[in-house]
């Protein structure tokens, strides 16, 4: 299992929360984090077979949504088929 997020131009550094919801109801392993680097830019990957535990398993139509460290959603989206 992979699961990747990438953000660019945040605005805060340190660690965000990617939360990720499946018809209102928070996924299972969900959430994790991201971390922000002070030109805003954040990359997590999770690889089961690199040894990562607990990646998410996300499937089309999940709701993801990164919040800042305060806990206010600054970015969202719903997973589409990679096309």
């Amino acid at each position: 299992i992979r699961f990747s997020v990438e953000v660019e131009d945040v605005s805060s550094a340190g660690a965000h929360s990617v939360r990720i919801t499946r018809s209102g109801v928070e996924i299972a392993n969900s959430p994790v984090s991201v971390t922000v680097d002070a030109l805003g830019f954040g990359e997590l990957e999770l690889n089961t077979q690199d040894g990562a535990v607990n990646v998410p398993v996300a499937v089309v139509g999940d709701f993801v949504e990164v919040l800042n460290p305060n806990g206010v959603v600054i970015l969202s989206g719903t997973l589409v088929a990679k096309g």
